[in-house]
């Protein structure tokens, strides 16, 4: 959200930035919520989690995502097809296969050159063995490529998290 919001701002798409940033505070409120913590979660322990959620989280959690998933259209409306946004990121930043792969470069950055590689897939942990989702790749390597694939990450985290709420 912020990656996404703070280059869409510095591209003079400001409406874009609120409403990730919207997102952004939306989903910080429900971590409160859970670990006391906005943002230094430490909440994740070996063999589970610290403590159990509080009784309204998955009723709030739903209400979030279905929050979450229309600022995500209405800031993919925003960016994706519109010509200035996307004259000034395809072909910048290039990265190739090769150069990422020796550099070790990782998530975004890494599937946006299109090696579908996520360590949640490769080496489950936690919930991500017992659940579905996509692996986003790019084409060419550049920023806009990045973009999509954060899109699509934010897209699958979402259904994650629902699958998950449905398995508890």
């Amino acid at each position: 959200l912020t990656c996404i919001g703070a280059t869409a701002m510095e591209l003079g798409a400001m409406t874009a930035f609120l409403y990730f940033m919207q997102a952004r505070e939306i989903l910080y409120e429900l971590i409160e919520d859970v670990t006391g913590a906005r943002i230094t979660l430490s909440f994740g322990r070996v063999g589970g989690v610290r403590a159990d959620l509080p009784d309204d989280f998955a009723p709030k959690c739903r209400k979030i995502n279905k929050r979450i998933r229309e600022l995500l259209k209405e800031c993919d409306s925003l960016l994706t097809k519109n010509r200035i946004f996307y004259d000034r990121v395809r072909g910048t930043g290039v990265i190739s296969k090769e150069d990422a792969l020796s550099y070790s470069i990782m998530g975004p950055w890494l599937r946006g050159t299109g090696i579908a590689h996520d360590l949640r897939k490769a080496e489950p942990y936690h919930m991500y063995g017992r659940v579905q989702f996509d692996v986003p790749t790019g084409e060419h390597g550049d920023n806009y490529d990045r973009y999509l694939v954060r899109m699509e990450d934010m897209r699958q985290s979402l259904r994650i998290i629902e699958q998950c709420l449905e398995k508890m």
